[in-house]
């Protein structure tokens, strides 16, 4: 697609490939660059030094947050959303119920990365967050070990925070909603936005970028 004159979603800009990536794409002269990273500092601070180097008129803005959560929780760390109980259930809900009619509405109402299309209206996404890494560490064997743990204990509601704790820790639904999600992303449309015409995956090992 022609990058001159278009706007261009970065996610993980504010990493070394994010980066770069900008750099290149400054050279073709886009409208618009937003910089997603994972938290505030880093997306202005790399918004700021891509400003300094455009000299194009291109326009350089910055977006934060877990892109994999709704935007309510995308600034906190994961072990806070863990450790509050509203919390994990809504987690769970936006993880495992259907895609479909008032609850698929919401989900894409609320989810970060919705959120971030919808205000910005990119006519491409450039994703450079290994997504595989985003949920690898969350260490589903020290979880079960807890959850079994839990189950001696006589109290009931520790085991349902520890069940809920495992749901929580399983990699796949994470995986499945979050591509779900890119989907409906890919359809959205404005009044003046015709909507995304290109994704582009960036991945340092072919599917393990994706943690497929």
């Amino acid at each position: 697609m022609e990058i001159q004159g278009r706007t261009f979603l970065i996610l993980g800009g504010a990493g070394q490939v994010g980066k770069a990536i900008s750099r290149e794409l400054l050279g073709h002269r886009p409208k618009h660059l937003i910089i997603a990273s994972i938290d505030q500092a880093s997306a202005e601070a790399t918004a700021a030094l891509l400003a300094r180097e455009a000299s194009n008129g291109t326009r350089i803005s910055a977006c934060w947050g877990n892109i994999f959560v709704r935007m309510d929780y995308k600034d906190m760390r994961w072990d806070e959303m863990l450790a509050d109980s509203a919390i994990r259930k809504q987690l769970i809900a936006d993880l495992l119920e259907p895609m479909m009619g008032e609850r698929k509405d919401d989900i894409l109402e609320n989810a970060t990365l919705a959120r971030f299309v919808r205000d910005y209206e990119p006519d491409g996404i450039i994703d450079c967050i290994n997504t595989a890494t985003a949920f690898a560490y969350q260490n589903i064997y020290a979880s079960s070990h807890e959850l079994l743990n839990a189950m001696q204990d006589t109290d009931p509601a520790s085991h349902l925070e520890m069940a809920e704790k495992h749901v929580l820790h399983t990699y796949v639904p994470h995986l499945v909603r979050h591509i779900q999600v890119l989907n409906e992303v890919m359809k959205f449309s404005g009044e003046h936005w015709e909507g995304v015409r290109a994704y582009i995956k960036v991945g340092t090992s072919g599917t393990g970028g994706m943690g497929l």
